[in-house]
């Protein structure tokens, strides 16, 4: 069956391998030149049930995913992109907007997961991946390009003053983990309540705890984020109140003798899109300094979106490792982790011991092409227009303002699930207090009625 699939890919698929062709409509729009997201056969539904409408809305992402479930797990490869009854299938993106599988335009507000800063299919980084395209895809050597968006970075980026690139944030984080270990010769890692650090083992700790299991709000207890996390992976985490200086610094000094890093998101996103105020960093950074433990900002979502040097230069705030992606790849695979040079010399391989970074496609040379074009795209004029949204929240819709210590909602009631979150919680207990898990992964009635493309996930960070 594998074979007959792929055996004439430029012949026109059967219909049993594509069940969903016949419900592609040729046009979202009415005759009239408005916008419809009825399905092409059905008229529009009179319901208010969100999970009706978005069935009869969406048959073709309906049969695709019948047929995906038969060999995927789910019927994706990413757990983020399901939601019940079943995902949305996209077809195309241009922009800012997105076209489903029957060929629905709807806005994307969640620019895959905050990845696509420019919107997609930008004129500027599909050329630059098709000149690089055409040059080569990937060689066991290093590129010239890696040379040109590493330097670029540690330009922008107050801490950086070296940076290897990786293919996630999840190995971003990993390696990071792994710096400070070797650089402190300590075993454990602190990281916030709430916080969100990828998947690898050590990251799948008390992101979404179960608040009975999770010990005292200001002496919170590691809690496994997955089945399969180690007991080791417990063991070596510490877990301390985010926004709670006074707790956190009393946990941090209580176990200084372990602890390599402290790991965070200046602002948590998966955890409920908390800000950290200026007094919780700044502390951070004072008792880490005194005990010779480094400080690691998880920047994956904040990196160039919230200010050109981060969410650092936002606060004044200088960790010792950051670690950056999503918006760097200029939509491509790419992840990036950088800081101070005499703890990233650990991976240099002309001293001895180093520490080993392998990767085929570590610094790939597509990746670092659609990167440098993005990354050029996103000029100081950029981030003064930016900026000047940020500090003045209040004139926009659902703004948000930074008033010198930390992001302040606006007098609006904001209605995406994100910025709901920005408003309602301060810290990570909050935000695990109140999330309904049930509430997760459904769609939504803005999504599957008007036409809106966002997280499933309650308090993504994606609308930042």
């Amino acid at each position: 069956m594998r074979s007959a699939r792929n055996a004439n890919p430029s012949a026109p698929a059967a219909k049993t391998s594509a069940p969903w062709r016949s419900w592609r409509r040729r046009s979202s729009r009415r005759r009239d030149g408005s916008r419809s997201t009825c399905g092409p056969r059905e008229s529009c539904p009179v319901t208010d049930d969100p999970e009706a409408i978005y069935r009869q809305t969406t048959p073709a992402s309906r049969a695709i995913h019948e047929a995906a479930v038969r060999v995927m797990p789910g019927g994706t490869t990413r757990t983020t992109t399901y939601f019940d009854p079943y995902p949305l299938y996209i077809d195309r993106g241009q922009g800012c907007r997105v076209w489903d599988a029957d060929g629905t335009e709807r806005i994307d507000m969640l620019g895959n997961y905050t990845a696509m800063i420019l919107g997609h299919a930008h004129p500027k980084v599909v050329e630059a991946i098709r000149r690089q395209a055409a040059r080569g895809t990937g060689f066991a050597a290093a590129n010239p390009v890696e040379v040109k968006l590493a330097t670029l970075l540690c330009e922008r980026v107050p801490s950086l003053d070296a940076v290897r690139f990786c293919n996630s944030g999840t190995e971003a984080t990993m390696f990071a983990m792994r710096l400070a270990r070797a650089f402190t010769a300590r075993p454990k890692i602190a990281r916030m309540e709430g916080g969100y650090h990828g998947t690898h083992d050590h990251a799948e700790v008390s992101t979404h705890p179960v608040v009975s299991e999770a010990g005292p709000a200001d002496a919170p207890v590691p809690r496994p984020d997955s089945m399969g996390t180690p007991t080791w992976a417990l063991e070596e985490t510490v877990v301390l109140p985010f926004n709670n200086p006074d707790a956190a610094e009393a946990i941090i000094r209580r176990h200084a003798g372990e602890v390599a890093g402290v790991i965070l998101e200046p602002i948590i996103g998966a955890g409920g899109v908390i800000p950290a105020t200026t007094e919780f960093l700044r502390r951070l950074r004072q008792v880490t300094e005194e005990l010779g433990i480094l400080l690691i900002f998880d920047e994956v979502i904040t990196g160039f979106r919230v200010g050109r040097g981060g969410a650092q230069e936002l606060y004044g705030v200088r960790p010792d490792l950051t670690l950056l992606g999503k918006i760097v790849g200029g939509g491509l695979p790419l992840a990036a982790f950088g800081g101070r040079a005499d703890v990233m010399e650990l991976l240099d391989p002309r001293r001895e011991p180093n520490i080993a970074q392998g990767g085929t496609y570590n610094g790939n040379p597509l990746g670092m092409a659609a990167g440098l074009a993005a990354m050029t795209e996103l000029t100081p004029d950029v981030y003064d227009v930016g900026g000047g949204m940020l500090r003045n929240g209040h004139r926009y819709p659902h703004g948000r303002a930074f008033n010198g210590d930390t992001l302040e909602p606006a007098p609006c009631q904001p209605r995406l699930p994100g910025r709901d979150s920005f408003r309602r919680y301060g810290d990570g207990r909050d935000h695990v207090q109140h999330a309904n898990p049930r509430g997760r992964g459904r769609v939504s009635d803005r999504g599957g009625r008007h036409g809106h493309g966002r997280a499933p996930s309650a308090g993504c960070g994606c609308n930042l």
